[in-house]
């Protein structure tokens, strides 16, 4: 399974639409204050559905693992599992997605992706809850996947419109993160918040590490032929954001005044040695690939769950971002 990497939640958007200038009309402050309001709560839903169309890619790629991604379904591999591996849309995140798209917020790009999305995540529902009944049911193991095999190919046919529809929404959402937190961190250095503002320097640092990987394409079989180059340099500013992190936290009337508490911080910090541990792994095995024969790299075997791998430095990731949601919420 390759696991797909999430995002970071807009709640630090409060900070930005917390910023208004005083107005000497509070009718005018107060609606302005609801259009930016509205706005950080249509930024937040369009992150969380983001987040959880990741889960849905993971859900689908255990499906193909087993069912495969032909047209015959693989009925050798799914007879010998007790659970068929299921998808799960939710219909929380298609109404997340109506309200957005029906908002008087405009975010042109991301609405655009999104109203080509919404009918395509119906269609997956419709298909992957017909999925779900009949493997929940056990009916597969008295008619032989005959409906299964219906089934898949109802699957395939709209899995490839997700697959497109979905990448280009979640660019947008990725484009539009950037641009907040940019703003964010203008706003931190200002208010003079340093831990605030090294740790998102951080956590960027963390997920560029991750893009360059993305980019790349680089997956459980080709990582080891990655640009060495782009990922050191990489690891580098993650090093040197960490340092800085580390130098913001140990000032006691820091914490105090941005109201952290050292618990929280040791809960991110051990999260983070997680993460670079990973990332160290993963780069050493690179750089030992270059200096092997191909015949030597092609016998190499590397499982989803050995540390250093794609997939291990992408769980490790999404983790450490869960904890640093954790501690901006």
């Amino acid at each position: 399974m390759n696991y797909k990497k999430i995002i970071l939640i807009g709640i630090l958007s409060i900070v930005l639409f917390s910023c208004d200038k005083t107005f000497q009309d509070i009718e005018q402050k107060f609606n302005i204050k609801k259009v930016k309001n509205d706005e950080m709560e249509k930024y937040n839903n369009y992150i969380e559905i983001h987040n959880y169309l990741t889960n849905i890619d993971d859900e689908i790629s255990k499906y193909i693992d087993a069912a495969g991604e032909g047209k015959e379904i693989n009925v050798e591999e799914m007879g010998t599992l007790e659970n068929i591996p299921s998808i799960k849309v939710d219909n929380e995140i298609i109404q997340k997605l109506e309200k957005n798209i029906k908002s008087k917020v405009k975010m042109e790009k991301l609405d655009n992706s999104s109203k080509k999305l919404l009918p395509i995540l119906k269609e997956l529902k419709t298909v992957t809850d017909s999925m779900a009944n009949y493997y929940g049911k056990k009916e597969h193991l008295t008619d032989g996947f005959a409906k299964g095999q219906q089934l898949h190919t109802d699957f395939l046919k709209i899995y490839k419109k997700y697959k497109e529809s979905s990448e280009v929404f979640k660019t947008e959402v990725a484009n539009k993160s950037k641009e907040r937190m940019q703003k964010i961190l203008e706003t931190y250095k200002k208010e003079g918040s340093l831990i605030k503002y090294n740790l998102t320097v951080l956590i960027n640092s963390c997920e560029d590490f991750v893009d360059k990987m993305d980019n790349q394409k680089i997956s459980m079989t080709t990582f080891i032929k990655g640009d060495l180059e782009k990922l050191k340099k990489a690891q580098q500013n993650i090093s040197v954001a960490s340092n800085n992190f580390q130098k913001a936290i140990a000032n006691e009337k820091q914490i105090k005044k941005e109201n952290y508490t050292k618990e929280k911080l040791e809960i991110f910090n051990k999260q983070l040695a997680e993460f670079e541990k990973s990332v160290t792994i993963f780069i050493k095995e690179v750089e030992k690939s270059k200096t092997m024969e191909k015949n030597e790299i092609e016998k190499k075997v590397y499982t989803e769950d050995m540390a250093g791998t794609p997939n291990d430095v992408i769980k490790k990731y999404n983790k450490l971002v869960n904890d640093y949601n954790n501690l901006m919420n």
